[in-house]
């Protein structure tokens, strides 16, 4: 163990100096960290090693939070290598709450999950599995799931009670706070003075005091009471700037941001967001980086500065974009339906080991009629074990099943709503904007809000109207008409029956082939020629036969065209659609078909699909 103890200082000191050497920071925290380092080197246990060298790694912080990273990474490397759960869980849980600060919470809720695993298995670790729990609700609230985050609060707030331990007890009534600090700011508000009155009983702790402030200002701003608000706010400012070798934190000063703007005093916020992002920036701070450029577009946009404001829209909605990319709903449902599932087999196992105890003591037992009634009860057992089993297989395959259904309903959204078609979509309003078209611009975001609207209503049912979904089509094709300075022509034929009748269909089917169509066959064409979509619907048997074609270049040819250019966006429409139609095939009865036909006749060109969609 001291040969591991030497080669783990070994390595992170190693970090520790090449991070310090290329950066100029206060001696003052250097030395702080040096003698946590050191301090760590002559500690009774591991345990107690780990946690001095996590705090050095704390006290970085303040520097830089990559790099916190970084030493985090390089200390977990090493725990895995001597495979010592203490240290793993440990710096798994740090490293959570570190990238938790870059909008990575996908990734931050993977490495929660893990750590809280590791340390309910072992169960000696209480101090850091509250740690976890309370990470775990922040988490949380950044997916709003409230419920979920009161539930780990508590968890966490129940272990820092038990241990007596003011500092976490402090982080639990203040992470409540910021989680109501808008939906419910006067409950906010009790959190942070509950907090408050913890942090000015602790010596020297000028800094979390003055979040405190800031804290209390927000909940103040949120309220409407501005007096108040403008108050600890500025209090915040004061005493942040008397802590010595320690910044104001870009949220306080973005705090300001949000009171000048509400206030109505535009210049001054603009002055608060720039700050903001200077700070948050070289912390990399993404969350702030965020919230500061949509209030400096905000801010630019209410002085009249529409070309500034624009431009950083636009640097707001790639960092959103990228912010979405990291962050998928699906996969949050997946890592917590793995974790919960992890636990009750846990569970099961310990039943299992139990019982298997429990039968080898009565086997032991030297009188038959014991042996008798032990017989019997494991019977009993066995038969109620492999019904339980067989139950729980089949809530599986169910829960399976409708997960499946939730994650093509989320890539069908996708598909309908992608980032690129809704940025278009904008542009194109703006340029009616631009050129002065105001009726064009009204109607064509009305048009847009329709189909928004649609997405969304639709976006959580396996079967709509077949109305619903004909609006839904011909709201997409008038928008990408009009995107397109209508280069082609479209025609929608639904048979007269179905006209006449009320009818379901599987929802957002049709839409992916209809993008497709326009987007690889009519926009492929020639510059003067034109180009036609017709879509007809008609009833055979207890089946729609849905008929799209297009006039297009044909699939070949749009093929080559693809290789030839060089394209940086890929259609999210067609890839997905054969497993959609795979997962929904399984959960009705009747089937999900299409077959895609080529055209070639009279020198024209083009691609015909053939969908048939169930009824209701």
């Amino acid at each position: 163990m001291r040969t591991r103890i030497l080669t783990s200082f070994f390595q992170i000191s190693l970090v520790f100096m090449l991070l310090v050497s290329t950066k100029g920071f206060g001696q003052s925290r250097l030395s702080n960290v040096d003698s946590l380092l050191q301090l760590a080197k002559v500690q009774p246990t591991p345990e107690k090693r780990t946690e001095t060298e996590l705090q050095a790694v704390k006290a970085y912080a303040i520097f830089s939070v990559d790099s916190c990273i970084i030493l985090t990474d390089s200390l977990l490397a090493v725990y895995e290598k001597q495979k010592f759960e203490f240290g793993i869980a440990r710096a798994k849980s740090l490293k959570s709450w570190y990238i938790s600060y870059q909008t990575r919470y996908e990734e931050s809720m993977k490495l929660c999950l893990e750590a809280i695993t590791l340390q309910e298995k072992t169960g000696t670790d209480t101090l850091g599995l509250a740690n976890s729990y309370l990470r775990l609700a922040n988490v949380y609230v950044h997916f709003d799931k409230i419920e979920e985050s009161d539930s780990y609060y508590e968890k966490a707030g129940v272990l820092y009670a038990a241990l007596k331990n003011d500092n976490g007890l402090d982080m639990v009534y203040n992470n409540i706070g910021a989680m109501y600090s808008s939906i419910d700011p006067v409950k906010a508000l009790r959190q942070y003075r509950k907090s408050l009155a913890l942090r000015v009983q602790i010596p020297d702790n000028d800094y979390w005091i003055a979040y405190s402030y800031f804290n209390i200002g927000s909940a103040f701003l949120n309220l409407k009471q501005r007096d108040s608000a403008r108050h600890y706010l500025y209090l915040a400012q004061k005493t942040f700037l008397q802590v010595p070798d320690r910044e104001i934190p870009a949220m306080a000063v973005l705090g300001l941001g949000f009171y000048h703007f509400e206030v109505l005093e535009y210049a001054q916020a603009e002055n608060f967001c720039k700050q903001a992002l200077k700070i948050a920036k070289g912390r990399n701070h993404t969350e702030i980086i965020l919230e500061a450029t949509y209030l400096l577009a905000e801010s630019l946009n209410k002085q009249k500065k529409h070309a500034e404001a624009y431009a950083v829209l636009t640097d707001f909605q790639g960092l959103k974009a990228d912010f979405d990319s990291l962050n998928n709903a699906s996969k949050v449902a997946e890592l917590e339906l793995k974790f919960n599932t992890a636990k009750k087999e846990k569970q099961i196992a310990q039943l299992e080991a139990d019982n298997s105890i429990h039968e080898s003591a009565l086997k032991q037992a030297k009188w038959i009629g014991l042996l008798v009634t032990v017989t019997a009860l494991l019977l009993a057992l066995f038969v109620v074990f492999f019904f339980l089993r067989r139950q729980q297989k089949q809530k599986l395959h169910a829960s399976r099943l409708e997960a499946g259904l939730a994650e093509i309903r989320l890539v069908a959204l996708r598909a309908q709503m992608n980032p690129h078609f809704i940025f278009n979509c904008i542009n194109t309003a703006q340029n009616f904007v631009i050129n002065a078209e105001k009726e064009a611009a009204y109607d064509y975001l009305a048009n847009f809000a329709k189909l928004l609207r649609l997405v969304l209503e639709n976006s959580g049912k396996t079967f709509v109207s077949l109305e619903d979904e004909l609006m839904q089509i011909r709201l997409y094709i008038e928008l990408e008409l009009i995107r397109f300075s209508e280069k082609f022509s479209y025609s929608i034929s639904v048979d007269p029956v179905l006209e006449n009748g009320v009818f379901e269909i599987p929802s957002m089917i049709l839409q992916p082939f209809i993008e497709n169509a326009i987007l690889h066959g009519l926009m492929n064409k020639e510059d003067n020629a034109a180009g036609n979509l017709a879509v007809e619907l008609q009833l055979k048997d207890d089946m729609i036969q849905c008929t799209l074609t297009d006039n297009g270049v044909g699939r070949v040819k749009a093929q080559e065209i693809k290789q030839q250019k060089a394209i940086h966006y890929q259609s999210t429409a067609l890839p997905n659609i054969e497993e959609r139609l795979s997962i929904l095939n399984r959960a009705s009865e009747r089937k999900i078909s299409y077959r895609i036909e080529d055209i070639h006749a009279s020198g024209e060109t083009g691609t015909r699909v053939i969908i048939e969609l169930p009824i209701k």
